[in-house]
């Protein structure tokens, strides 16, 4: 069991899609703000950290206080970021601990932040990661693409497309089976 639990939403421009209510940096920070509403009501510590025209970061707490921090933060992100998740995971290390469990909401594609992942999970710290497929918002980018890299490091990734169902989702990660389907359809 995690002792604390942090939401991560990458923020950094570059990866995001969509306009509006229909982008991929608001269904991040929707999710963000579910994820810490059930932590928080099972009564563990939640943090959250953001990148985007600023640092947003919130120490891990429990607590009806701590959820309305987190819900006045997200709702004051913008996903204007210049840092890299990469970078984010590198710089920010140090605020997981060996029990710590940090979730992931991303759309980037990159493969560099997937690597700096294994460093975490050598850590033994548990990762989540919620992909908010790029593509499916109107963007350049397969999202999709960091899937094989996450799995070589043991992590099976939750999928978000616009138009989802979130709760049906991420109710299920993205299996094996889809992954072989992914690759196949990239030959």
């Amino acid at each position: 069991m995690a002792s604390d639990v942090w939401i991560l939403v990458d923020l950094h421009r570059e990866v995001q899609a969509g306009d509006l209510d229909e982008s991929t940096d608001e269904y991040a920070v929707s999710i963000a703000a579910s994820m810490a509403q059930k932590y928080i009501q099972s009564q563990l510590p939640v943090g959250l950290l953001a990148y985007g025209d600023e640092r947003y970061l919130i120490p891990a707490d429990t607590g009806s206080a701590q959820f309305e921090r987190i819900m006045e933060h997200l709702a004051m992100t913008k996903a204007e970021g210049n840092v890299s998740l990469a970078e984010v995971l590198s710089i920010e290390e140090q605020l997981w601990g060996t029990h710590s469990q940090v979730i992931i909401l991303t759309s980037s594609h990159r493969e560099d932040w997937t690597i700096a992942l294994r460093d975490l999970v050598r850590r033994r710290l548990r990762i989540a990661v919620v992909l908010i497929d790029g593509q499916s918002f109107g963007g350049l980018f397969q999202t999709r693409e960091a899937i094989p890299a996450l799995y070589d490091s043991g992590i099976a990734p939750f999928l978000v497309k616009m138009g989802d169902n979130i709760p049906v989702a991420l109710s299920h990660a993205y299996t094996a089976d889809r992954m072989e389907e992914l690759t196949e359809a990239a030959d």
